[in-house]
């Protein structure tokens, strides 16, 4: 289950690699499609296999159903066909991929090898979609985009970059990089997917990119208590990766990927010139939530209202439900970062996770619409549901 899972995190990814071989085969519609069936297939597999449901299965079933159930009561013939759109991605991708995690997170077997290798199918098989996109620009960035209904553009392409770049530091973080045909893979997959990152100009791919390798590299130096020698060491290798960063940044400057301006963008997040024309967006919208502050105008609501989402988990939820709806939002997200720290120490597979939550949220605040984001809900469930799993197993002992 956890290849569905996988999957479905990351199946904007999986597709435009099945677009490389077999391009037009089927529509991205039709492959969320048949990943939502096959997860489904697993789920009712594996009730019926241990015959029982979890607390955080049953607890994410009804949740995640009233939210459907809500979201379809506030479509109607005038509604927006985004909408429309992303209540099917609500109810085919993130409810499934959510209720996969809750049924993994309560799973007692340590599958580290099998989480090892698949990070490293991945971390190859996007690695070579990122190349793809910088050898044919026109072609797999910003233009046709694979000659389907979603695009590898300058946002979620890096996000692919960042996303890379997260599993390489994990890997060596968590010491997993154990044979030299790895070390090179890795090395080769984390130097092409920033060059890539800063080329494509994404805010929200390098936020992710800056915010989860920190986090990573800051735990791991608690984690394995350093000596002063190794603290010396990891200076100078921190040195000499900002001297290398350097240069690569200079040369992204001065590159760009199908007509993209590039790093550019990324230069004007860092000195606050420009919001990619958000802020008339963000104006719209606080209007409109001072005239409906505590309950707001609906699940999904936020489409015929904008005419688009508002690139912000908060700023969308506080429009859909309202201070009381965020405010429980906010508490969960709150519940879910306390809890990490606690779950680290737990097993390298928890890392994993506590990763993807991380990227989802990185997403949600900069970019897409927070009930789509599935990696935010499959991170918050699975740690929420780890959490329970530890907590009863202590309380048993």
């Amino acid at each position: 289950m956890k290849k569905i899972l996988s999957a479905q995190c990351y199946s904007l990814y999986l597709y435009s690699l099945l677009m490389l071989f077999l391009p037009q085969i089927m529509s991205y519609s039709q492959f969320a499609i048949v990943l939502s069936a096959i997860a489904a297939i697993a789920m009712i597999s594996y009730i019926f296999k241990n015959r029982k449901i979890t607390w955080i299965t049953l607890y994410t079933t009804i949740i995640g159903s009233l939210l459907v159930f809500l979201y379809y009561f506030g479509i109607n013939s005038s509604t927006e066909q985004l909408q429309r759109t992303f209540f099917l991605v609500v109810l085919g991708q993130t409810l499934p991929a959510a209720l996969l995690a809750s049924i993994i997170s309560t799973d007692q077997r340590n599958d580290n090898k099998k989480v090892q290798r698949i990070i490293l199918g991945y971390v190859i098989a996007l690695t070579f979609l990122v190349v793809m996109a910088i050898v044919f620009p026109n072609t797999y960035t910003g233009g046709g985009g694979l000659t389907t209904d979603f695009v590898l553009n300058y946002q979620n392409g890096s996000y692919l970059c960042a996303y890379i770049s997260n599993f390489v530091i994990y890997a060596f973080v968590t010491g997993n990089v154990n044979t030299r045909f790895k070390k090179i893979i890795y090395i080769m997959a984390l130097v092409i997917a920033t060059f890539a990152m800063f080329a494509m100009g994404g805010r929200g791919g390098f936020v992710t990119y800056i915010l989860i390798n920190s986090f990573l590299l800051v735990f791991a130096m608690r984690k394995s208590g350093l000596s002063g020698a190794k603290i010396l060491r990891n200076i100078a290798i921190g040195a000499t990766s900002l001297f290398v960063l350097y240069f690569v940044i200079s040369m992204a400057s001065n590159f760009s990927l199908g007509g993209s301006i590039g790093f550019s963008r990324i230069q004007r997040l860092i000195s606050y010139h420009s919001d990619s024309g958000r802020s008339s967006i963000y104006h719209k919208a606080f209007e409109l939530i001072t005239q409906r502050p505590l309950f707001g105008y609906g699940v999904g609501s936020v489409f015929g209202l904008l005419g688009t989402h508002a690139h912000n988990l908060i700023i969308n939820c506080l429009l859909e439900t309202g201070f009381v709806g965020t405010s429980l939002l906010v508490a969960l997200l709150i519940s879910t970062f306390v809890k990490c720290p606690k779950l680290l120490k737990y097993d390298e597979n928890t890392w994993i996770c506590i990763i993807i939550f991380l990227q989802g949220f990185t997403i949600s605040m900069f970019s897409g619409y927070y009930l789509a984001q599935t990696l935010l809900f499959c991170g918050i469930v699975f740690i929420q549901g780890k959490s329970l799993r530890i907590r009863h197993e202590r309380n048993q002992s």
